[in-house]
C-alpha cells in the first residue's frame, strides 16, 4: 500500500462493521424477549379464564 497507507480507514471500517453486528445481535435478543413476554402473557390469560361447558364446540 505504500507510504501513504492510512490505518485509520481500516480501523474505522472494521470497528463500524463490528458495531453493526453487535447491534443486530442486540435487536434479535430484544425481539426474542418481547416474543417470550407476549407468549407468557397469552398463557397467563388462558389460565385465568378456564373453559366451561358452554365454551366447548358441539
Amino acid at each position: 500500500m505504500g507510504a501513504n497507507y492510512v490505518r485509520d480507514v481500516k480501523s474505522i471500517a472494521e470497528e463500524s462493521t463490528e458495531l453493526m453486528a453487535y447491534a443486530m445481535i442486540w435487536l434479535a435478543a430484544l425481539g426474542y424477549w418481547f416474543e417470550a413476554r407476549r407468549a407468557q402473557t397469552i398463557d397467563e390469560t388462558q389460565l385465568s379464564h378456564p373453559v366451561s361447558e358452554n365454551d366447548l364446540p358441539l
